[in-house]
């Protein structure tokens, strides 16, 4: 019988049926088990003669999509068992679809190749781009137990061959991963690995991984807030990057160089080093890294008060983000999304900014993002009078906590705060004067949330001499951790408590900074508290005058951030705060 008559026969026998006939003829089986029955029937041999003969004939059909037929090859040439071809072809696939952020599919590829990889005593450089591909794929997707798994493998790889070399990579990514701000994030680990890692790297005199080992030493030095020793890391090994022409190591030191100044105040260098960093990644095409950039310029650009370059580079992130399934960028960019629409008083997209920014840490594995987004929830919610939604929040929060000393002091006093809206001041009392002993400030004494979260807690307490000697403390300018809305609250908290102990013209000079910092498109949901505490204190003054028109400016802020809430539930709450009753009901009088 000839083939087509085989066909035909199996065509009426319902085995098969026509798929087309342009531009090449194709059948396909009527049912998956009739394939593996079939399949099975065919002898280990002569199978993988067949899966040999497809292979290379696809090889010579389409010598121009090989790259595009990658994950086909692959798996006829494993099948076939000609493990050289195979593993080119995994590898190949794998880089593939890593280049389209299909993290599974990327990673189910670069799992086989290691597999055969080993069954064949592949060379050293086979194996360092498999499994440093194969964790940073896992580092993309959020699973960094997994990657870490993955970057140990690699050193039990290297320790059996006695390849430094290979060592030296997977200690350098080890490395990372502790200095990086997820939930495996160890400083002292990080340390020691790095550490480890430039004793061998000097050793076997390495050069690029010396310049990689100083840059984890500055992201060390940087989460525990040793900010001159994070900088001299960084410009050592952005030297030997320059030096050696390593454009990716270039670029991670400059984006990170680019963040260290903007803290220590060299504001004008950021800029020139972001812009640096931002043109290498374009250049390289590096996608998660380009959103990170942009997350910073963003920062930079608020800070400056470029507000419309600030959502500009907003939005770029974050379409970048949503399209290679970055969810660490998209975390940044829903807490930068948050600030602008705080800053405009437009309270329910800021709702929904800190909710959706709280859900993409999450999945990030980002868990100063998880606690920051759910922290500014729970500011949001006691706002329009939500506390059970705020309990809620806070409980979320508190799943986070881990080693680093910022997350656990935030956690700390947001513990104290929850247990003071509930009744409970005695926990509250606890906790503030424990985090005396709390390094509250950050980087070059700039503010922080921990700063904030002390200011506020004091001033529910009371305490007006403590809210006074911790905004004393704080330069009140915008910094990395805090935004204008911030600030203006720390200098509202300071003008009440100034007011309460009748110190008026000191008062009077800190409302004069929290109103300086609100306007129509910069921190106008604080601006109503700002104008009933200048009424407060005209009141104290005897100016009763000047006191009625601050409070009629402040119920039209009230009434336009009501109307912004976009919820009927939630702006009811929020006028029935006691403080907005009582200020609106001053219109009546």
């Amino acid at each position: 019988m000839t083939t087509d008559q085989h066909l035909n026969h199996m065509e009426h026998a319902g085995l098969i049926r026509l798929a087309q006939i342009s531009p090449e003829l194709e059948y396909l089986f009527r049912h998956g088990l009739i394939q593996d029955a079939a399949y099975g029937l065919i002898m280990k041999g002569q199978r993988q003669e067949l899966h040999a003969a497809v292979g290379r004939a696809l090889e010579d059909l389409y010598p121009d999509r090989r790259d595009e037929l990658s994950p086909v090859l692959a798996h006829h040439f494993d099948q076939a068992g000609e493990h050289e071809r195979a593993l080119h072809y995994l590898t190949l696939a794998g880089d593939q679809a890593a280049s389209r952020y299909a993290h599974t599919e990327a990673v189910r590829h670069y799992r086989r190749a290691i597999d055969i990889a080993g069954q064949a005593q592949a060379g050293p450089e086979i194996f360092r781009h498999l499994y440093l591909q194969q964790g940073r794929t896992h580092q993309l997707s959020g699973n960094h137990e997994d990657a870490l798994t993955t970057y140990l493998g690699l050193e039990l790889v290297a320790r059996e061959r006695g390849d430094k070399h290979l060592e030296l990579d997977a200690l350098i990514a080890q490395a990372t991963l502790y200095a990086s701000m997820t939930q495996l994030q160890n400083t002292e680990e990080a340390v020691r690995l790095s550490n480890q890692a430039l004793e061998i790297a000097r050793e076997v005199g390495d050069e690029p991984a010396q310049s990689k080992i100083l840059w984890n030493l500055s992201l060390s030095q940087w989460n525990v807030m040793k900010l001159p020793e994070a900088l001299g890391y960084a410009e050592q090994s952005l030297s030997i990057a320059r030096r050696l022409n390593l454009r990716e190591q270039m670029a991670y030191n400059l984006h990170d160089l680019g963040r260290f100044q903007y803290l220590a105040r060299r504001r004008d260098e950021s800029f020139v080093t972001q812009s640096e960093a931002e043109a290498l990644w374009r250049e390289q095409g590096n996608l998660p890294m380009l959103t990170d950039s942009l997350s910073l310029k963003a920062m930079l650009h608020y800070d400056a008060g470029n507000r419309a370059d600030t959502r500009a580079a907003t939005e770029e992130a974050m379409q970048i983000s949503q399209s290679i399934g970055n969810w660490w960028g998209q975390a940044m960019c829903y807490q930068q999304l948050n600030r602008l629409s705080l800053d405009s008083g437009e309270l329910g997209a800021a709702l929904k900014a800190s909710k959706d920014g709280a859900f993409a840490a999450d999945q990030a594995g980002f868990a100063l993002g998880s606690v920051t987004h759910r922290g500014r929830l729970i500011g949001l919610y006691t706002y329009i009078n939500q506390p059970s939604l705020a309990e809620t929040a806070f409980m979320e929060a508190l799943q986070f906590a881990s080693e680093s000393r910022v997350i656990q002091g935030v956690i700390g006093l947001m513990q104290g705060l929850n247990a003071l809206r509930n009744g409970d001041p005695a926990p509250a009392r606890a906790v503030l004067q424990a985090s005396e002993l709390w390094p509250h400030a950050g980087p070059i004494s700039q503010p922080s949330l921990v700063d904030l979260s002390r200011a506020q807690l004091a001033f529910e307490l009371g305490d007006y001499e403590r809210v006074a000697a911790i905004t004393q403390q704080l330069a009140l300018t915008p910094s990395l951790q805090l935004g204008h809305c911030d600030i203006s609250q720390l200098a509202r908290f300071k003008a009440d408590a100034l007011r309460a102990v009748g110190r008026f013209d000191e008062a009077r000079e800190a409302l004069d900074i929290a109103l300086a910092l609100v306007s129509d498109d910069n921190a106008r949901f604080q601006r109503w508290e700002a104008l009933a505490t200048l009424a407060r204190l005209a009141e104290a003054s005897g100016d009763a005058l000047a006191a009625e028109s601050h409070r009629a400016q402040a119920r039209a802020e009230i009434d336009y951030l009501a109307a912004r809430i976009g919820n009927p539930e939630f702006e009811t709450s929020f006028l029935a705060r006691p403080d907005v009753t009582a200020l609106l009901a001053t219109s009546d009088k």
